[in-house]
C-alpha cells in the first residue's frame, strides 16, 4: 500500500528486498494499473542482513526518504543508518504500540511510558539509536496491522463478534 501510495501522490520509488516473496495487486488494482507501477519502480535485490552487499546496492542512491518496514531489532536498522544516516531529509522507521508499557490510561502519546523489557524491546532500542545517531527520522507505532495481506488477521475476532451479534469489548 506504501508502494502505491507514495507512486500515486508522484513520488519515485525504489524497493529493496529479497524478491523473494511475489508482487501482488492491492485490492481493486487492475491489472494494467498494477504493471504500470511496476513499471515504474526500481527494484534492488538484497538480504538486509548482508550489510556489506546493501551499502553496494543502495550507498549511491541518492534517495530523499527512506522507509524502514522491517526492521525488528538494532541491527536490522543500523547498517541503513550507516548507509544513509544524516543524508536522507527523512527516515521512517516502523516500530510497534507494543513498546508502550501496559496500562488502563488510553490513548497512548509520545510521552506514555514505555516497557524496556516488552517483546518490542528491539523496536524501542532502535528508536533510542536513531534518536542517538542524529538522523531526522518518525517513529510510527501502530496497535496492529489490518486489512488484506495481514498474515495476522487480529481485527477478525471484532467482526466475528458482530457477526453473531455480541457485544464489542
Amino acid at each position: 500500500y506504501l508502494w502505491k501510495e507514495l507512486q500515486d501522490r508522484g513520488h519515485e520509488v525504489t524497493l529493496f528486498n529479497r524478491g523473494k516473496t511475489p508482487l501482488r495487486k492491492t485490492p481493486r488494482e487492475t491489472d494494467e494499473e498494477f504493471e504500470a507501477r511496476k513499471a515504474k519502480t526500481n527494484f534492488i535485490a538484497g538480504d538486509r542482513k548482508d550489510t556489506e552487499d546493501m551499502k553496494k546496492k543502495l550507498g549511491s542512491g541518492g534517495y530523499d526518504v527512506v522507509y524502514d518496514l522491517g526492521g525488528r531489532e538494532v541491527e536490522d536498522t543500523q547498517p541503513l543508518v550507516d548507509i544513509f544516516g544524516k543524508s536522507v531529509e527523512h527516515f521512517i522507521y516502523m516500530s510497534s504500540a507494543g513498546v508502550y508499557k501496559k496500562s488502563n490510561m488510553f490513548p497512548h502519546s509520545e510521552e506514555s511510558e514505555t516497557d524496556p523489557k516488552s517483546r518490542h524491546k528491539g523496536k524501542l532500542n532502535t528508536e533510542q539509536m536513531l534518536v542517538e545517531s542524529g538522523t531526522p527520522f518518525t517513529s510510527i507505532r501502530p496497535t496492529y496491522i489490518y486489512g488484506p495481506y495481514n498474515y495476522n488477521p487480529i481485527e477478525e475476532f471484532f467482526f466475528e463478534r458482530l457477526d453473531a451479534g455480541r457485544t464489542i469489548c
